[in-house]
């Protein structure tokens, strides 16, 4: 969970808005990746959904603007591969000049920042 992540430090940041290749890529940067690659025998999960759903994050986070303060979704549940994600709950806040850090995606003055934690993306068994 979140304060797990916190003390395991496994969160990845970059920019909005990204592509494809750049969620992939944000994706790869967790340590709890392997979860969702086929760790140990385990099915591959549908990382192209993933990707394609923080792209989508991404660009929503642009179009609004100042006018969002933070996006969470949490969990991102990632099935097996083709099969897509599901999104259980997600909590917009739309306020001005908040920095925050798919599990969320913030917006301030200067820029939209995308930080995913691997407690927010959740391999369906």
């Amino acid at each position: 969970g979140g304060t797990a992540v916190e003390l395991q430090r496994d969160v990845a940041s970059v920019l909005a808005p990204l592509d494809h290749a750049q969620a992939v890529g944000l994706l790869r940067q967790l340590r709890g990746f392997p979860l969702l690659d086929g760790y140990r025998g385990r099915p591959l999960m549908d990382v192209d959904a993933a990707a394609t759903a923080i792209v989508g994050l991404s660009h929503v986070a642009v179009a609004l603007g100042d006018r969002l303060g933070e996006l969470e979704v949490n969990p991102l549940i990632v099935h097996a591969a083709g099969a897509g994600v599901s999104a259980v709950a997600s909590s917009p806040s739309f306020r001005r000049r908040v920095f925050g850090h798919i599990n969320s995606v913030s917006q301030s003055e200067h820029a939209t920042e995308l930080t995913v934690q691997s407690s927010a993306l959740r391999p369906c068994e």
